[in-house]
């Protein structure tokens, strides 16, 4: 008699189920699930006339050549603040800058 192949073992779970709010709380709570580019995160938290820079090597979008021109047109679209972006003279990244 041939064993039967089809028939799964039942699933453990180990990591995934129901959790009650106190339990939430003990690890941590949650996070929001939206747009999180660590450079749209550190141009949120930037005040008037602060800067920031973004080396090349950690960017790490597919339109690597356009850098990080996109996530601060749709900021500047989107929202109330303004930014402007520049290169850097030695061509290793850009700068962003906070305007209002």
């Amino acid at each position: 008699m041939k064993p039967n192949l089809k028939v799964r073992p039942t699933a453990i779970v180990q990591y995934s189920g129901r959790i009650t709010a106190d339990e939430l709380k003990a690890i941590g709570g949650t996070l929001s699930s939206g747009k999180g580019h660590w450079v749209r995160n550190e141009m949120k938290t930037l005040e008037v006339g602060e800067m920031m820079t973004v080396h090349r090597a950690d960017w790490n979008w597919k339109g690597k050549g356009n850098g990080p021109s996109r996530i601060v047109s749709h900021l500047n679209r989107t929202t109330n603040r303004e930014y402007r972006i520049m290169r850097l003279a030695n061509g290793n990244g850009w700068v962003i800058e906070r305007l209002k």
